[in-house]
């Protein structure tokens, strides 16, 4: 039975207060006014979310990251490099290093799936070359998973 449902019933038939059916079922008396005024609970109302301050410096991290892809190993960018070039170049711009890292490690992350999009179990540091198997689930799973986080945080600006 619905604990809506149940929790009517009980004011109705058994103990009759909000407190005490409060009591009974260990919810909030708040609760129970929900359930005794409508049969399904009231939609919850999530607050809006702050537009991401990322949307302004996004190109300009793909950028600096793309040309570090031809770069010697050793004079790439780091998050904290990039985060400083940021400040330096966007004065406005008000960004966390660590959003910065996320960015960049998404980035680096995405650019090492293949023509197929695919992405191996291993990679070699110095060359980038995929080594090993492409297994299809386990390691799509963590790059899926943001890449949703990121297009639903884009939705929710719009």
């Amino acid at each position: 039975m619905d604990l809506f449902e149940q929790l009517r019933r009980e004011h109705e038939f058994g103990v009759g207060t909000v407190a005490g059916v409060a009591a009974k079922f260990g919810v909030h008396r708040r609760m129970v006014r929900q359930a005794i005024a409508g049969a399904l609970p009231p939609p919850h109302l999530y607050p809006r979310r702050v537009k991401p301050k990322l949307d302004g410096v996004m190109a300009f991290i793909d950028t600096v990251l793309d040309e570090d892809r031809r770069a010697p190993r050793k004079q790439r960018h780091t998050a904290r490099r990039i985060h400083r070039r940021i400040l330096r170049e966007f004065p406005g711009a008000s960004v966390a290093e660590s959003t910065v890292r996320a960015a960049a490690l998404f980035h680096r992350a995405a650019s090492l799936a293949n023509d197929v999009g695919l992405l191996a179990e291993e990679y070699d540091p110095e060359s980038g070359a995929a080594l090993g198997n492409v297994p299809q689930a386990f390691t799509h799973a963590g790059l899926v998973s943001a890449a949703l986080t990121l297009v639903r945080a884009k939705e929710t600006r719009a």
